[in-house]
């Protein structure tokens, strides 16, 4: 087999792993909420609590791009750098959920589809909520964080999500 070959097949696999996780992430039902402010939805938010949002990876398939895009050459996700921690109060989740920005740095909402629910169980739990579980066997890390990914084919950002 030659060299390109070995990496498209890597990337494929890759590829696949995190569509995997996106797709698990996104159909993991919301936390039932006991407590905290309600939202405009009618859904309750937590009063109080911190985390922590770090961009663990951003990925980018140029292959997958030159494919399947009408701008082959998009690159890769535009709003996140690897490294770069966001810390997150109670009272951002509702910023973000009406500007979709959060601390000035532009949320994609799908991203924030997949992140919102486990934020919002990460700051209940942090907050000793004993109803909030930040429990996944598939996405929990060794250190407690819990990794996601956003739902984007070709260039998916890969998050962690930790209580502070």
């Amino acid at each position: 087999m030659k060299q390109h070959d070995t990496n498209v097949d890597t990337g494929r696999r890759r590829f696949c792993r995190l569509a995997a996780l996106a797709v698990a992430a996104m159909s993991v039902p919301k936390v039932a909420h006991a407590a905290g402010t309600r939202h405009d939805s009618g859904e309750k938010l937590p009063d109080s609590g911190r985390c922590s949002l770090r961009v663990v990876r951003c990925h980018c398939f140029t292959d997958l791009q030159s494919h399947y895009l009408s701008d082959p050459e998009a690159g890769g996700c535009t709003a996140f750098t690897p490294g770069q921690e966001i810390g997150i109060s109670a009272a951002d989740i509702a910023a973000v959920d009406s500007s979709g920005t959060l601390h000035g740095v532009k949320i994609c909402p799908l991203a924030w589809q997949v992140l919102r629910p486990h934020i919002i169980s990460t700051l209940r739990a942090s907050t000793g909520d004993s109803s909030a579980s930040t429990m996944d066997l598939c996405t929990e890390s060794t250190d407690g964080s819990i990794l996601l990914c956003c739902p984007s084919g070709t260039r998916p950002v890969t998050f962690a999500i930790a209580s502070v």
